[in-house]
């Protein structure tokens, strides 16, 4: 009897809809074709919407019920959202549009699902890709990471306008760069670790993305940064822009969370557990992680180019930079107790790392010169 082919069924959906791109994207138009007519809310800081009014007017004009974000990516304040979301919709079809950073933009794909509603998010700063993906971290309420969930899918509209972006605090991309970086790093770590996984073809077009990731990183960084601080956009502010808000989405969507976080984002995440360590941003913590997750590698010359990298742009390289003087700290030992848990992805390493291991590391990093 003749056997029937079986194909195997693949669903992604870890990109925006509509991606556009340039100067002067966020416009009338594009704003009034997404709204189609419903009823407009807008999630956005208050001091953003201040900063960016004469961006947001076409939002504006459409009489979109502003909607100012509390800070935090948690279920807490998706819930403050949507109820303040459905008393302002008069029973009509709510569309969203979110404008800021990683947690706001994080926080409006979860309140966009539960209404039921199409999102588009308006990304002010490249410090994430939150704006590409489809993935979103939660947070406890004191700013403690608690999971990352995976949505049904990212936002519909992605608009990365350059007059918006151009007016970021350097440190914004910086962060950005820190975050995409840790994309090649961590992926090439999980890859040495499991061989195998190459065979999966989205994994290995992944880890493609991710090297070009740390060649254009090294190309453009220093001219992007530049160019925010002359406030003029160039071909490498462009390139940038790529590099900090799509590629490292992409190697996240395709790669998935094996390629995405390792040891870099266990400590990140740990991190969070450090009061004195919040006011770093995640790429912030990121970078610095990497240093350690290539030391626990026996990478060590690895290790000092990239920490030369980050000190030429910018990026915090030691725990007083992130808000930690002591190595002895409680908060530290919280940060790395919590990096070393098994649920985190310090396991995709292929080894078991304790805590002890992870501030013997630690101790080298802040060694190094």
């Amino acid at each position: 009897m003749k056997k029937t082919a079986v194909s195997a069924h693949v669903s992604r959906a870890f990109a925006p809809a509509v991606y556009s791109e340039g100067e002067g994207v966020l416009n009338r138009l594009a704003v009034e074709g997404f709204a189609g007519g419903a009823r407009a809310v807008f999630i956005v800081e208050k001091t953003l919407l201040e900063k960016y009014a004469g961006e947001f007017g076409s939002i504006l004009k459409l009489g979109a019920k502003v909607v100012y974000f509390g800070g935090e990516c948690s279920f807490e304040e998706v819930e403050r959202l949507e109820k303040a979301s459905r008393a302002s919709s008069l029973g009509r079809n709510i569309v969203v549009f979110a404008a800021g950073g990683g947690k706001a933009l994080d926080t409006s794909k979860i309140l966009s699902q539960r209404l039921g509603a199409r999102l588009a998010a308006i990304p002010t700063s490249t410090a994430t890709c939150a704006a590409f993906t489809s993935i979103v971290p939660t947070y406890f309420s004191d700013g403690r990471k608690r999971k990352t969930l995976g949505m049904e899918r990212s936002a519909d509209l992605c608009l990365a306008d350059y007059k918006i972006l151009i007016r970021q605090p350097r440190r914004l991309m910086t962060a950005g760069i820190a975050d995409a970086v840790a994309k090649y790093y961590e992926t090439a770590a999980y890859v040495r670790a499991n061989p195998s996984a190459l065979d999966d073809a989205s994994i290995r077009v992944a880890a493609a993305i991710s090297v070009e990731i740390l060649r254009l990183a090294r190309e453009c960084a220093s001219g992007a940064l530049a160019a925010i601080d002359r406030g003029e956009i160039t071909r490498d502010f462009r390139r940038a822009i790529y590099l900090t808000l799509l590629m490292p989405g992409m190697v996240s969507g395709l790669g998935g969370k094996k390629c995405r976080a390792v040891a870099a984002h266990a400590l990140a995440n740990g991190l969070t557990h450090a009061v004195s360590a919040r006011g770093a941003l995640h790429g912030e913590h990121v970078g610095w992680g990497i240093l350690v997750q290539l030391i626990l590698e026996g990478k060590k010359k690895e290790a000092r180019e990239l920490k030369s990298f980050f000190d030429g742009i910018g990026a915090p390289t030691t725990l007083a930079a992130l808000g930690l003087r002591d190595l002895d700290s409680e908060g530290l030992k919280k940060a790395l107790a919590a990096a070393a848990s098994p649920e985190e992805s310090m396991r995709f390493l292929g080894r078991k790392i304790g805590v002890r291991e992870l501030s013997r590391a630690v101790r080298t990093v802040e060694r190094m010169e």
